[in-house]
């Protein structure tokens, strides 16, 4: 990336465009990703689900940025940590102006950049260098290759110090990877030195601090019977649970080691909507590659839309994690026999 291009920006309003998480899928779906179709989920915490390979995005796409709620972001790291997924928010502008191109923005510790941005990682493997936060715009720089290239031009830290107008500590600070730098500094640095010295973001495998989900399991209250009494049960078995808000599923569940991820829906028989939202977890853990269940109050058919369903009876009658997941594998297997 050109940064020196990139301090000259302005910040004029972008004009809004139509259909902004349908113009995303068709990008994921151009670069060979599957993916779902958009959740339309009130308040949904996330768009849209994309597989590539091994990698995963969970994608929420926003005109604002800044009306990302932090609960929404601690409900995404869950998933992310969980899932082994990647989250990004697509957005146009903040309060403040316009989602610049070529820039990584940050709420609440997830990656927000513009779709122009999402567009150049994708088709063309280029990731910001920028990023913005209170203050300005500003960069992560390699201090091994400024150190090296320093040696190289013959410049003490108090020299280049000089030419850039910071501190000798600053430079110091640079080299060691212990301070980033304004862009206007970078751009004076990169034309001293006459290479880039800036360190990319790469959006599209941003990980999330750990222990996310040991540290706080539930991410919404439990105001339904059913969904309490299942919760024990399954905990009982030996799994843990971390239940779910603005998703197409209520609960992800899996085993201590995390060897098995079930995607999990808690409802009652008699919910108008109830074979949609085992439609919906069915296509999320296709794309996630994860076992599904649909945990019902009464006994129904086993598999239903492709999700193999247990009533809340048998799931009681259970004795321990390996007996759900064999029953869960054995539905699975009607499907392709």
């Amino acid at each position: 990336m050109d940064i020196t291009k990139r301090s000259n920006c302005d910040g004029n309003m972008s004009h809004e465009k139509p259909d902004n998480v349908t113009r995303v899928v068709s990008l994921l779906k151009q670069v060979g990703f599957q993916t779902s179709d958009a959740y339309n989920i009130r308040s949904a915490c996330f768009d849209v689900v994309a597989r590539n390979g091994s990698k995963i995005l969970l994608i929420k796409v926003l005109t604002n940025i800044d009306s990302f709620h932090e609960e929404h972001a601690f409900q995404l790291k869950l998933l992310s940590d969980v899932l082994s997924a990647s989250v990004v928010l697509v957005g146009e502008r903040t309060r403040k102006g316009k989602v610049e191109d070529e820039t990584l923005y940050e709420r609440f510790g997830i990656p927000a950049i513009s779709y122009s941005t999402l567009e150049q990682a994708l088709l063309h493997g280029v990731f910001p260098v920028v990023y913005a936060k209170r203050g300005g715009f500003y960069v992560h720089l390699n201090g091994e290759k400024i150190r090296r290239e320093r040696g190289k031009g013959s410049f003490s830290l108090g020299g280049m110090a000089e030419i850039l107008g910071v501190s000798r500590r600053t430079i110091y600070e640079y080299e060691r990877n212990e301070m980033d730098s304004t862009l206007d500094t970078a751009v004076k640095l990169e034309e001293l030195l006459q290479t880039s010295v800036t360190v990319p973001f790469n959006i599209l495998s941003w990980s999330v601090e750990g222990g996310v989900v040991e540290g706080k399991a539930v991410a919404r209250s439990l105001d339904d019977e059913i969904e309490e009494s299942v919760g024990k049960v399954l905990s009982d078995l030996g799994l843990k649970v971390v239940w779910s808000k603005g998703t197409p599923f209520d609960a992800i569940t899996y085993t201590r080691e995390r060897n098995d991820v079930v995607v999990t829906g808690v409802g009652h028989v008699a919910e108008r909507r109830v074979q949609n939202r085992i439609e919906a977890i069915g296509s999320f853990s296709n794309i996630v590659r994860s076992l599904a269940m649909f945990v019902l109050d009464r006994p129904r058919s086993s598999l239903v839309k492709g999700v193999p369903v247990v009533s809340r009876d048998e799931l009681e009658s259970m004795d321990d994690a390996s007996e759900l997941l064999e029953a869960i594998n054995v539905r699975m297997r009607r499907i392709i026999q």
